[in-house]
């Protein structure tokens, strides 16, 4: 039998990054003094065996609900997926220091996503609504009284009138912009 092997292996660059900022807060290496929590924000990534890993490290993985807890001797990883703006605002409220790790692929998406809702485009975004990274892009896209200016998606499929028709995406996770839905 012949094995043939990927020549490429391994995680993506996001998550090694991701992986790299953990390690790197870990071990405060450079005579760093070492925060006495360090949290990541949610998984940092989905990854069970290097979440694992990172434990035994002594990261400890915080929920949003959780952020009261945060001080200032606590360390937050935010996650490869990244967190919306309004989460960032809430730890660095708490006085907690924070290390984004956020993918710069998401990071661009969440920007992108900004922008164009500052200018009043509606946002369409497809993919799983429960997935971190697809609450991270939406809670980007905040219309001036904060609340979101986007269509909400489930597994794909776009939950919002007028854009039934654009049938499903083939990549899962990115968006759409349009100028009203009624184009769609």
């Amino acid at each position: 039998m012949k094995t043939i092997r990927s020549e490429v292996l391994g995680f993506c660059s996001g998550v090694s990054r991701a992986i790299k900022s953990a390690l790197d807060a870990l071990g405060a290496e450079g005579g760093a003094q070492k925060p006495k929590k360090i949290y990541s924000l949610g998984p940092l990534i989905h990854n069970q065996i290097a979440l694992d890993q990172l434990a035994q490290k002594g990261l400890k993985i915080l929920s949003e609900d959780q952020i009261d807890q945060l001080d200032q001797d606590s360390l937050v990883i935010v996650r490869a997926h990244g967190v919306s703006p309004l989460v960032l605002d809430k730890i660095k409220a708490k006085g907690a220091q924070i290390v984004d790790a956020t993918c710069p692929r998401v990071a661009l998406s969440q920007r992108r996503a900004a922008e164009f809702s500052k200018k009043g485009t509606f946002v369409i975004l497809t993919g799983d609504k429960g997935h971190a990274e697809v609450k991270a892009v939406e809670g980007s896209a905040t219309a001036t009284d904060g609340k979101p200016k986007t269509g909400a998606a489930i597994d794909g499929k776009p939950k919002t009138a007028g854009a039934e028709n654009a049938g499903k995406p083939k990549t899962a996770g990115r968006f759409v912009l349009v100028q009203n839905v009624d184009e769609a």
